[in-house]
């Protein structure tokens, strides 16, 4: 998936959208706890067999970063029943109307066993953080009753990740490998298009990131020197 994450990287940067690393400020754990939205995401943490007092806090690493979007890009490992039960937190059907929820909870379904595949095992299954907040895990692959205590902790920065839109001056953009780009009158996911050097299928996945980003300028060099050049004169503000 590394190696179709940098092709991917590779071809929005020909097409001019620059990945600005660093650009946006992060979520500190005080903002969260402070904010409307924590008691949810404490509710949903005690759903999934969270035990301490405080939820583990961690926020993604953004693929892209580009002025005041920052984009994930959602692998295999994300989707699963805890990531499902994240899905039902209040926070998306009353605050994140934005967030593609039924896709995504269509995904956690129909890819379970993708992702079993791909994070049964190390890490991505058990670790010290996952086992301390969710307890001891089962034997890798098993999703009895008790699971996997890493999944569970991914789901939850999933879920703490996807909060940074309502507490920070930029939006995050989920996209999954899962999404369906129209390339020849086919509707074909993202992953399978990425395998692929095709100039046609180049051009859909450019096309379909400019939509997602809401870039609808023509000229996206000139827009990018614009933007640029507001960041020069502006200080970032530090939250």
């Amino acid at each position: 998936m590394a190696t179709q994450l940098e092709h991917l990287k590779d071809i929005l940067t020909r097409n001019g959208l620059v990945h600005l690393p660093d650009s946006l400020p992060r979520l500190k754990m005080p903002k969260l706890r402070q904010s409307v939205y924590y008691d949810a995401i404490k509710e949903t943490y005690v759903e999934l067999g969270g035990s301490k007092a405080d939820i583990p806090f961690d926020t993604e690493p953004y693929f892209l970063e580009l002025f005041q979007k920052a984009v994930i890009i959602d692998d295999t490992t994300h989707f699963n029943q805890y990531r499902s039960k994240t899905l039902s937190c209040t926070l998306y059907n009353e605050h994140l109307l934005k967030f593609p929820l039924q896709n995504y909870k269509r995904y956690c379904r129909q890819y379970q066993n993708d992702c079993l595949m791909a994070a049964s095992r190390n890490e991505l299954w058990t670790n010290a953080v996952g086992e301390r907040h969710f307890g001891e895990s089962d034997n890798a692959g098993d999703l009895g009753i008790y699971g996997s205590s890493a999944w569970k902790l991914r789901a939850m920065f999933d879920l703490i990740t996807d909060a940074v839109t309502l507490l920070m001056p930029y939006e995050v953009i989920r996209i999954s490998i899962y999404d369906t780009i129209l390339v020849g009158g086919k509707l074909t996911p993202l992953k399978d298009l990425l395998l692929s050097r095709k100039e046609e299928n180049e051009k859909a996945i450019y096309s379909f990131f400019a939509r997602k980003l809401g870039l609808v300028k023509q000229n996206i060099d000139q827009f990018m020197k614009e933007e640029l050049g507001k960041m020069k004169k502006e200080e970032p503000d530090q939250l």
